[in-house]
């Protein structure tokens, strides 16, 4: 099995090695949205808004979207659907 998750810290007890991990989870779809949306990283983006990220004049709290990841859908050449991959 293969997890993906954060080390909180490493000890030994009787003998052995352990581990302690925080295991992330990632969501996508309508899933990762509606998490996002209740935990406030997001609002109900509309395209508008999510195009003015990408702008030059883009306000400076914005720029981290930049170094986030993103599902990007595509057919063919046409991207369809493009949605943030929500990092808590």
């Amino acid at each position: 099995m293969v997890v993906e998750g954060f080390i909180r810290q490493i000890g030994s007890m009787n003998e052995k090695n352990y581990l302690w991990i925080n295991y992330a989870e990632l969501l996508t779809g309508d899933e990762a949205r509606a998490v996002a949306i209740e935990e406030g990283a997001i609002s109900g983006d509309s395209w508008d808004e999510f195009l003015s990220y990408w702008t030059s004049s883009a306000p400076s709290e914005t720029s981290y979207l930049r170094d986030k990841p993103w599902w990007i859908e595509r057919e063919g050449d046409v991207v369809v659907k493009i949605e943030e991959q929500y990092l808590p």
